[in-house]
């Protein structure tokens, strides 16, 4: 998460100190300014956060499955058992990161709204002083950004939950193993 972090700081201020040495900052929009720093930045952020997890969960799949067949060669249900927390783990990881990537799209999009707001704001500055418009835009400003900071934290709190569980799921394994064979006795090399 700390590399994540830091690849995503260091993008955003590549790409802000290339838009300070342009010459001409009217070719570039608001909203690629927004799509640069945050959605693209975003997407190596996650990009880094879960690639080692989509190399390895195979790999801890695979290593779970022939561990269980080589330990249980007896047993009937119990192989099955722990082999199920991760076959239905997967499926709910794969739609929490689906529900994860819908809400920044969502939080994204209110933040564009809001940014062409404010950009249509002061391009219009005299107009709305004029007609003292300022607390209504002030007043859709800061609902635009409230809804736009629910989006991020219900992302995030997706985010942290679906690491969690990524680290939780083996041990969540192991106790319902042994908890299936609380009842025959184990040697310590079985366990």
């Amino acid at each position: 998460m700390r590399t994540a972090g830091r690849l995503r700081s260091a993008i955003m201020a590549l790409i802000y100190n290339k838009l300070v040495r342009l010459s001409n900052l009217n070719t570039v929009s608001t909203q690629q300014m927004v799509t640069l720093m945050g959605t693209d930045g975003q997407k190596l952020y996650e990009a880094v956060l879960y690639g080692p997890h989509v190399i390895t969960a195979p790999i801890v799949l695979i290593a779970c499955a022939l561990s269980c067949f080589f330990i249980l060669t007896d047993s009937d249900l119990d192989t099955l058992i722990a082999m199920s927390v991760f076959l239905l783990s997967y499926p709910l990881l794969y739609v929490l990161v689906r529900l994860a990537s819908h809400l920044s799209a969502r939080a994204t999009a209110l933040c564009t709204r809001r940014l062409a707001l404010v950009y249509e704001m002061l391009v219009h500055i005299r107009l709305v002083k004029m007609t003292t418009w300022e607390n209504v835009l002030t007043i859709h400003l800061k609902d635009a950004r409230n809804q736009e900071l629910g989006f991020t934290s219900r992302q995030y709190l997706c985010d942290g939950f679906c690491l969690s569980t990524l680290q939780v799921i083996p041990a969540i394994a192991l106790v319902l193993f042994l908890c299936s064979k609380a009842d025959v006795h184990l040697e310590a090399y079985q366990v």
